[in-house]
C-alpha cells in the first residue's frame, strides 16, 4: 500500500467572514508487486474548520479525517 499527500490548503480566519480552515487531499494505492500495477486506488478530502477561532486547524487533524474515510472503504484482500 502506498499513500501520498496530494493537496494542502490552510486559511486563517479574519474575524468577519472567514473561519480558520484546513483542507487536505490524500491518495492511496494498493500495487501488485510482480507487475507494479495498481489493483486499488482511492482518494479522499479531509476538512477541519475552527469555527471558534481564527487560526487554521493543524494539518494532522484534517489528514486523520481523510484517512478514516479511506480506511472505511479498504477492500478485503
Amino acid at each position: 500500500m502506498q499513500g501520498q499527500l496530494v493537496h494542502v490548503f490552510q486559511q486563517d480566519g479574519n474575524g468577519w467572514d472567514t473561519t480558520g480552515t484546513t483542507r487536505i487531499t490524500v491518495s492511496f494505492s494498493i500495487i501488485e508487486v510482480s507487475t507494479a500495477k495498481p489493483v486499488w486506488e482511492a482518494s479522499s478530502d479531509g476538512v477541519k474548520i475552527n469555527a471558534a477561532g481564527m487560526v487554521a486547524p493543524p494539518v494532522a487533524d484534517a489528514i486523520g479525517l481523510a484517512i478514516e474515510k479511506i480506511a472505511a472503504n479498504l477492500p478485503l484482500l
